[in-house]
This record gives structure tokens, sequence and C-alpha cells, in this order.
């Protein structure tokens, strides 16, 4: 048999520079596709009586204070209208959260809560382990963290709108 050397096609070492970037948007679309997979698949640190469920990391830059309250306790039904008022006052640079010490089931917590009137978030899951503090020995009790998400003080005892503003502006990160 005789081969032709004319008739046979070569080709080239490397392929052709269209199909190597062809090849480098493929992997790069499939590497983009899977860390947003990934990223939304991440469990959340906590979901609301809403339903709303976030990571505290989306509250980097503002004060975030947490409360722990129970329908029984006097003192809480006391504070609860001056963290609405704190909540509200400084809702772009505080955000405040709600904790049910007695650690109730969805519905009866969304009821207490708005028998308690609370009008920011309440968290349906203790928070403590994940931010790094321990569960209260008292009520009522608030703990608070730094915008860099650190742990900052623990209150025991009730607070007002007026003495966590002022803790607050003692820092010099927040405006009165």
């Amino acid at each position: 048999m005789v081969i032709d050397s004319k008739a046979m096609i070569s080709y080239p070492k490397e392929p052709l520079p269209f199909i190597r970037t062809f090849i480098r948007i493929i992997a790069t679309v499939s590497f983009l596709c899977a860390v947003s997979i990934l990223a939304a698949c991440s469990k959340p640190d906590f979901v609301d009586t809403d339903g709303k469920s976030g990571q505290f990391q989306d509250f980097t830059g503002k004060w975030l204070v947490i409360n722990y309250w129970a329908e029984w306790c006097e003192p809480c039904r006391e504070e609860i209208p001056e963290l609405n008022k704190l909540s509200e006052k400084y809702k772009e640079t505080v955000e405040v959260m709600a904790v049910s010490f007695d650690q109730l089931a969805l519905e009866e917590l969304a009821d207490q809560a708005q028998k308690m009137g609370i009008e920011f978030r309440v968290l349906t899951t203790d928070p403590a382990g994940l931010l790094g503090f321990r569960r209260p020995p008292a009520l009522p009790a608030t703990y608070i963290l730094k915008p860099d998400g650190s742990f900052y003080k623990e209150l025991l005892g009730p607070q007002t709108e007026e003495s966590i503003s002022a803790l607050l502006s003692g820092t010099g990160q927040i405006a009165n």
C-alpha cells in the first residue's frame, strides 16, 4: 500500500487559539456556577418568625443587640418598648434581635412576641453558641456585638433606649 504524503492532513501541535479560549470560558463558567451553587446552599445562621433567614455577617458594620425575653418576665415587658424605640431610632447603625428564653415552637413564639409588642426581628433559635457567648443566667439579658462582629458587652437587668444608646455613644461609633 502506498501512502501519498500530500494527501495526509497535518494537525497543528496546539489546538487552535479559539479552541483554547472556548475551553477557558467553559472552565470559568463551570467554576462560577459551582461557587454560586455552594453559596446558595450555605446554612443560614438564623431564621426569624417571619420566615426570613440570614447570616450574622450580613450585619457587619452595624451594632448587634440581642435581647433575651420571656412572657412571664415582668421587667422584660417593661424593656420591650424601650428596645422598640432603640431599633427605630438607630435602624441604620443598630440591629436589634429578640430571643425567647423559653425556646418556644414557632407558632407560640410568634404569638407571644406579638402579645409582648416586639417590633424588631424575633429569632426562632438561640444564637448564643454560634456568636460565642453563654445563655443568660437571668432575665432580662442583652448582649451587644460590635460592628466587626466581636463580643462587646453583656447587660443583665432591664435596659432603656437611653442606657443602650449612651453605652454605644460612648464608643464614638454611634451618633446621638
